[in-house]
């Protein structure tokens, strides 16, 4: 439950939503959803650095990546 409520909580934020209108549409407190979105962007920051070096282990040199312009 607690990662379907962070994927909700980040989507919201994602749209400009308040915390204190994420936490009445998933009834906890502006509190809570500050911290389930803050859970979820943790979760994907670790994720990110897990692919980073699962491609550096395979020989990628991912600062010539560049982001899309």
């Amino acid at each position: 439950m607690t990662a379907e409520r962070r994927r909700k909580a980040i989507e919201m934020r994602a749209q400009g939503m308040t915390f204190d209108a994420i936490g009445a549409a998933l009834g906890v407190s502006d509190v809570a959803a500050g911290k389930l979105v803050r859970g979820a962007l943790e979760e994907l920051a670790h994720e990110i650095t897990e692919h980073a070096d699962a491609m550096r282990a395979q020989g990628f040199d991912i600062r010539a990546i560049r982001p899309p312009t």
